[in-house]
């Protein structure tokens, strides 16, 4: 796989394909543009199949105001008059709204103390740490969550819409949990204090401490590769039958950077070609995925919501949107483990609110 890099007479970016010495752009194809002023101005790709999306921006300044994808599909993006804060994402499909997003920015400038999703209006309470200590919804009573914390920022309890709350007994002289109750989970670590297990699941390290293997009560097992800058590069699945395990996927990830820009036939983050449709993300404030887009027709194929910690709470269209891996904070999600990876050594686990 070879990775070909496009530059303009004034040394900027323009772009890069994927492909061999003899095609260069087999198996991607990106150009960037920019615009009078020299800001980034959008990109198009010719492979694995045609996408555009061009950047507007907000009059005198350099925060993007749009993001305009084919066939009417627009995300947009407003600020407070005095201050480059953001205080409302709106998604839309010519004339029709996907998802909105207003935000309540406090005197400190902290996004999100309280802020409107379609009709419902979330309010986030903090204390004077800044540790998000509860979001409470106006109208969807089960979303309603409670944290608190030690005096040195660990997790002490949490709970949900008023029920019994998990409990995290002290952590042990390294700063590890031990043991939560409700549910009753124990945790256990090596020698280099990465986690080994945890209940539902057993967890291997390398000498460098990255993750290369995660299994499931026996039953499902699912192993990671890394290259030279421990950038994952390959993950390959196994379910347990009759005594063996027996390969079910494996997946190459190529990059550009830190950016994965090809998964098989996927692209990138402001689309991706999956199922052989053309997909468009659209994101709330936070850069969560809130919708996949087919950008032939902007149907929505996919709709995601999150609680503060990034535990999925509501997703529409299961079919396609299991089949989507990039969902909270636009990274990319081991359905098999539930585990978020954010490059290096770092997966994180919402349920745990722990990396």
């Amino acid at each position: 796989m070879l990775i070909t890099r496009k530059y303009d007479s004034l040394g900027r970016s323009t772009g890069f394909e994927i492909g061999t010495s003899g095609d260069h752009d087999a198996n991607y194809d990106v150009s960037y543009s920019y615009d009078s002023v020299g800001r980034f101005g959008g990109l198009e790709t010719a492979v694995p199949s045609s996408f555009t999306a061009t950047y507007g921006y907000v009059i005198n300044s350099n925060l993007v105001g749009t993001v305009s994808f084919p066939n009417s599909i627009t995300a947009t993006r407003s600020y407070e008059a005095n201050r480059d804060l953001l205080s409302a994402v709106t998604n839309t499909v010519g004339q029709t709204t996907v998802s909105q997003y207003a935000y309540t920015n406090d005197a400190a400038g902290w996004s999100g103390s309280a802020f409107t999703q379609g009709s419902d209006t979330i309010a986030y309470g903090y204390n004077s740490r800044s540790e998000v200590t509860g979001a409470t919804a106006t109208t969807r009573t089960a979303y309603d969550f409670d944290y608190t914390y030690d005096n040195i920022g660990n997790r002490a309890t949490y709970a949900v819409a008023g029920g019994t709350a998990t409990t995290y007994t002290p952590p042990n002289e390294v700063n590890q949990y031990i043991v939560t109750a409700n549910p009753t989970e124990a945790f256990y670590y090596d020698d280099d204090g990465n986690l080994t297990e945890d209940g539902d699941f057993e967890y291997t390290w390398d000498a460098e401490n990255r993750l290369t293997s995660v299994v499931a009560a026996a039953v499902v097992k699912v192993e990671f590769t890394y290259d030279y800058m421990s950038r994952r590069v390959r993950k390959v699945s196994y379910d347990r039958e009759s005594g063996n395990w027996v390969q079910q996927t494996d997946q190459k990830f190529v990059y550009d950077g830190w950016n994965p820009v090809l998964e098989l036939a996927s692209g990138g983050l402001l689309a991706a070609h999956l199922s052989e449709q053309v997909n468009a993300f659209v994101y709330d404030g936070n850069g969560n995925v809130s919708e996949t887009l087919r950008v032939s027709n902007g149907t929505i194929e996919a709709h995601y919501e999150y609680d503060p910690f990034g535990n999925t709470t509501y997703i529409d269209n299961q079919t396609w949107a299991a089949a989507n891996p990039f969902r909270f904070s636009t990274k990319y999600l081991d359905v098999e483990t539930s585990l978020y990876y954010y490059g290096l050594r770092s997966c994180y686990v919402p349920c745990q609110t722990r990396r």
